[in-house]
């Protein structure tokens, strides 16, 4: 038996058992694709001009994307 047939199977035996004790499954669906990040131009031309070696700069244009609280 495969994995993933192995793996349906637990998850068709676990929610067997829940539904015993009255609990309710939830399906989720996750989508990573909104989460591209483009970099700053001025970090792009920075990036290409390093020789090996180099590190990039810091400061305000050359930092990764801001985390959102």
């Amino acid at each position: 038996m495969s994995n993933i047939l192995h793996d349906l199977t637990i998850t068709a035996n676990l929610v067997a058992e829940t539904r015993k004790y009255g609990c309710k499954t939830v399906a989720v669906v996750q989508d990573f694709g909104g989460g591209h990040y483009k970099p700053h131009p001025a970090f792009r031309d920075w990036a290409r001009r390093l020789k090996d070696g180099e590190r990039l700069p810091r400061g305000r244009y050359f930092n990764g994307p801001k985390k959102k609280a």
